[in-house]
């Protein structure tokens, strides 16, 4: 993910996928939005989860993040990063996105 940030915001280096991410919280951020304490959050189109766990770290207060996306393919993915997390930059190197592992986040299939 690191790497595909870097190519697509390459003033930024390897923190392109940082900036890429950070310009979309800021926009909930200013647009107000919140999370009531025990709230659950919903990340449609969630891919492989990486929105889905930023938006659990922005909003501590959900008792649930619930990520859907179209894709079985993704959703797979995104299990798996996070039954392997905590890895990432530790492991990997400066190119690999530390996956941080949390109990609220939920990822599943949604069909149309």
């Amino acid at each position: 993910s690191r790497a595909v940030g870097a190519r697509n915001f390459p003033e930024f280096g390897p923190d392109g996928e940082d900036a890429f991410r950070e310009s979309f919280e800021n926009a909930l951020l200013s647009l107000g939005a919140t999370v009531s304490e025990g709230g659950v959050v919903v990340d449609l189109g969630c891919g492989t989860g990486t929105s889905t766990r930023r938006l659990a770290s922005l909003f501590p207060q959900a008792s649930k993040v619930t990520g859907i996306d179209l894709s079985p393919y993704f959703i797979e993915v995104g299990k798996y990063l996070l039954k392997i997390s905590p890895k990432g930059q530790s492991e990997g190197g400066p190119w690999v996105t530390t996956i941080k592992n949390d109990e609220r986040i939920e990822l599943v299939v949604g069909s149309a």
